[in-house]
């Protein structure tokens, strides 16, 4: 009688761990079939900023280096400005070039802002840590929100004087780099 428990005890026994590794088969599985729908689901996102990538990439090079013709020129501007101001330049050779300056200033702050508000939508947090290049992902963010700071809070707050946020400027032509 205790070798026949001892019989009926181990095929129970093998019963239950046939359950439990079919069960575990069926989890296996199961989860295998969601980590490749996850990883499907990531390679369509992957395919949507890629496709964005290859459009925007371009035309967001072409403003960087735009914006940096931009800051030279207003360097020379500047440079000019002080020049009338000691009386060795005469006055209206740049017309209207102040004006320029504060529209290129706004528009390339949009270009740039909406580049990053499309890039963080399709990328969200791992913008800034899903390539070798975060740290420049970083900085374009740090850049991006530094001229914004500076274009709409900070000038407005000193109340129309010059707030210049000179490292913005240098940073922004270093992007040309990138």
């Amino acid at each position: 009688s205790g070798l026949v428990g001892d019989v009926e005890g181990a095929s129970q026994e093998f019963a239950n761990q046939a359950e439990v590794a079919a069960v575990t088969e069926h989890y296996k599985h199961a989860a295998q079939s969601d980590l490749a729908r996850i990883m499907q689901h990531g390679r369509e996102e992957q395919g949507k900023y890629g496709q964005l990538k290859a459009v925007l990439d371009p035309i967001v090079g072409i403003c960087i280096c735009l914006n940096t013709l931009v800051i030279f020129l207003r360097l020379e501007y500047d440079g000019y400005q002080t020049a009338v101001q000691l009386g060795i330049e005469d006055p209206g050779l740049w017309p209207d070039m102040g004006n320029f300056f504060i529209f290129t200033q706004h528009f390339f702050c949009a270009v740039f802002l909406l580049e990053l508000i499309l890039r963080l939508a399709l990328l969200k947090w791992t913008y800034f840590y899903s390539t070798d290049w975060e740290i420049l992902n970083v900085i374009d963010f740090v850049i991006v929100l530094a001229a914004c700071i500076d274009l709409y809070v900070i000038r407005h707050l000193s109340l129309g004087q010059q707030s210049d946020l000179v490292i913005v400027r240098i940073v922004t032509m270093a992007r040309t780099i990138r």
